[in-house]
């Protein structure tokens, strides 16, 4: 599957282990007991599996907190991030004179009200301006042109809603009842009547001009009293009592479900050594009489690393989800 999109994936800011894109109980769900892969050998599976995802699909499908400049060629009245990123939610938008002849560097911040979401673009609000007569004309602002003049703070991934609702509705937030310390299972927040099973959560401490990004998590199930059950935390930053839990949805069905394929597919080098040796050993690999001979034949040996995952039907299931081509693009 080679990847849509002219740019290939980059990095966000957010190390690559935070990102897991199913559950250990999910795993269990589908087969792969404890036998075959201990817990902790499962989420460094799931978390190898979840970079390969975004790899191939030139996206990343948990809500990730980051400043991103970007360019506006030919005047467009709409700006995006490279491969056409979703915009969650946006903080800030500025535009400064970086990369441009303006001899004296100036900067100002472009409030909200002129300009709007539209999933993966932020278009500008076009002006009513009345002439002479009886005429009015509507003249579209557009978005300076420049290299890498607009800097975008917000909340960008690609999640998907359930039930769907309107854009309004799809941020929910609460904080922490007590810190969250590494391997937690459980996270303790002041409401959890809005939170559901499958959300992803993102977990910042300080303000929300200051905020440090903490750690991610799936929701596995609600607990009581407002308890948010959850795979071991991996942190990336101490998370204290009072710190921030929003979600903006989940991670799409077919993306966990490319996840669980992947992971399945490598189960084997991540297996428990004993449990290795015994289903390898007694694995056919090569069977030949007089008149045949019949190979298994490795997935990969055939297919380009950079552009598939090594598993078919995992990649049948993340084609939607590659970066879209947009021509002309920053």
């Amino acid at each position: 599957m080679a990847q849509s999109g002219a740019n290939a994936f980059r990095e966000p800011l957010q190390r690559r282990f935070d990102f897991a894109y199913t559950t250990i109980q999910r795993l269990r769900d589908e087969g792969i007991t404890a036998s075959v892969l201990s817990d902790s050998a499962a989420q460094a599976a799931i978390r190898r599996a979840s970079t390969t995802i975004n790899r191939v699909t030139g996206q990343w499908f948990f809500p990730v907190e980051s400043t991103e400049r970007v360019s506006v060629p030919f005047r467009r009245s709409t700006i995006h991030l490279p491969n056409l990123i979703p915009i969650l939610e946006m903080r800030t938008l500025v535009l400064d004179t970086a990369g441009t002849s303006t001899a004296q560097a100036t900067s100002f911040t472009i409030e909200s009200s002129r300009y709007r979401i539209d999933d993966r673009f932020l278009e500008m609000f076009s002006e009513v301006t009345k002439r002479a007569g009886p005429h009015v004309y509507n003249q579209v602002e557009k978005f300076r042109p420049g290299v890498l003049n607009y800097a975008l703070a917000g909340v960008f991934g690609m999640q998907e809603r359930r039930p769907f609702s309107d854009t309004g509705a799809r941020k929910i937030e609460t904080t922490t009842d007590s810190a969250i310390t590494e391997g937690d299972t459980q996270i303790s927040v002041a409401d959890s009547s809005e939170f559901r099973a499958g959300q992803v959560i993102l977990v910042r401490s300080g303000t929300v001009s200051g905020a440090t990004f903490s750690c991610h998590a799936i929701i596995q199930s609600i607990g009581s009293p407002n308890l948010l059950n959850v795979d071991p935390i991996v942190l990336s930053q101490a998370a204290p009592s009072g710190s921030q839990v929003v979600t903006y949805g989940h991670v799409p069905e077919e993306v966990q479900m490319a996840c669980v394929l992947i992971v399945n597919d490598r189960k084997y080098g991540m297996a428990t050594e004993q449990f290795r040796n015994a289903q390898v050993q007694s694995r056919i690999r090569m069977e030949q009489t007089d008149n045949y001979l019949y190979q298994l034949d490795s997935r990969s040996a055939h297919t380009s690393e950079a552009n598939t995952t090594g598993n078919e039907e995992a990649d049948r299931l993340l084609a939607s989800y590659s970066a879209p081509p947009y021509l002309g693009g920053v």
